[in-house]
């Protein structure tokens, strides 16, 4: 069942993931676009930095790549610790230069009220809440112009409120692009479902030579963590419990 849209967008019905709906695929070439019309914001991310290397996910890390070039929103699914957040932050990382206007992240796992989606966003942005007027229009007004990817990550606990917002923004901002991750899909027209599986594991019923074994993604994953736990300041002292 496709969701009801807000006030700004009502998107039409039976379209497929991956197909392109009208105002929600690719913005087209950046010279139709025109120059940023924030230089002041230009560059701008508020991404995390990553206290370990990727490991591995090269195809997805590709795949991402692409459709985010191409599509305005798109949805990481899979279950919970399978790497989703992991995954965009790193591909967002990569397409930094695609968003002249930034990259912001919206965490919502602390949230708890569907209302708190918009306010996360307007805080994250540093949208207030003009007298008289309601907070949605000040944050459309503020994306409008602007060609900015958003990551909302962790929507599943919040799933109606975020693509409700998702649709309305993506109608009213046509630069806009969103990279979500949830448990399951928002399930609004021009959304892409990209599924995150486990990391590759060997065939245990095949004896496989080291240099195979080591291909494995959750292989290479272990033996990197593995090797970093070795070389910390930490792994050298002694333990006092």
């Amino acid at each position: 069942m496709r969701r009801p849209l807000g006030p700004y967008a009502r998107a039409r019905r039976g379209q497929h993931h991956g197909a392109h709906a009208p105002g929600l695929g690719a913005p087209g070439p950046r010279a139709q676009l025109g120059p940023a019309a924030h230089p002041a914001a230009e560059g701008r991310h508020d991404l995390p930095v990553p206290l370990s290397r990727f490991v591995g996910r090269e195809r997805e890390i590709a795949r991402l790549g692409r459709l985010l070039a191409s599509q305005r929103l798109v949805t990481l699914t899979g279950v919970g610790g399978v790497g989703k957040s992991r995954l965009a932050l790193e591909a967002a990382s990569q397409a930094l230069k695609d968003y002249p206007d930034g990259v912001r992240l919206v965490e919502l796992a602390p949230l708890a009220a569907p209302g708190a989606v918009l306010q996360a966003l307007a805080a994250t942005l540093g949208v207030r809440k003009p007298p008289g007027r309601p907070l949605l229009d000040s944050v459309v007004e503020w994306l409008r112009p602007r060609r900015i990817l958003l990551i909302l990550d962790n929507c599943e606990h919040l799933i109606d409120a975020c693509a409700t917002l998702a649709a309305t923004l993506l109608r009213a901002c046509p630069r806009l692009a969103i990279l979500a991750t949830s448990r399951e899909p928002l399930r609004i027209d021009g959304e892409v479902v990209q599924p995150v599986l486990p990391l590759s594991l060997p065939d245990p019923r095949a004896s496989l030579p080291p240099d195979e074994l080591a291909r494995a993604e959750a292989v290479r994953l272990f033996v990197d963590r593995a090797a970093g736990r070795e070389n910390s300041p930490s792994a050298a002292r002694p333990s006092t419990g």
